[in-house]
């Protein structure tokens, strides 16, 4: 028995969805849209410039970087793409301070980025992951190890 397969618009080929002169895919989720559904779809995917750009950019990274490299790079070259500077932290916090948030939760920000962050957030801040590139984002690793494998490294002079 052949088993169902899932296919999605990269698989497509198609281009029924942008030109509408030819036929969908059995496969396509587009194919049972109603006439007002499709022309929303439409309009919200290619006519407003922002959604636009995202979709573009995020078509560029998947055919560049699908399954050559990380999640991680994937949104890092992605947010190059769309022209998105990533490591803003003050700004970051500002932009939450204006959605009124009632906790922010930090992942990821790098050594002093942070402080920055926790500076001039306005509410409860919580750390979930703490960047670190050499212990896979787990920095107590380090001092579980301070008496054995790390004791030259946490211990030696500056």
């Amino acid at each position: 028995m052949k088993k169902d397969m899932f296919f999605s618009c990269i698989a497509c080929g198609a281009g029924n969805c942008e030109h509408g002169d030819k036929s969908y895919p059995s496969f396509c989720l587009s194919r049972h849209l109603s006439e007002e559904d499709r022309k929303n779809n439409k309009r919200v995917h290619l006519e407003d410039a922002e959604n636009l750009k995202i979709m573009k950019a995020s078509a560029k990274i998947e055919h560049d970087f699908y399954c050559k490299v990380t999640r991680v790079e994937e949104t890092v070259r992605w947010c190059r793409e769309i022209g998105v500077h990533m490591c803003n932290p003050i700004l970051q916090a500002e932009k939450l301070n204006e959605q009124q948030t009632d906790v922010n939760i930090v992942m990821g920000l790098c050594v002093g980025h942070d402080s920055l962050f926790y500076k001039y957030s306005k509410v409860l801040i919580t750390t979930l992951v703490t960047k670190d590139r050499v212990l896979g984002h787990n920095p107590a690793a380090a001092l579980y190890q301070a008496n054995a494998y790390y004791s030259d490294k946490l211990f030696e002079e500056f």
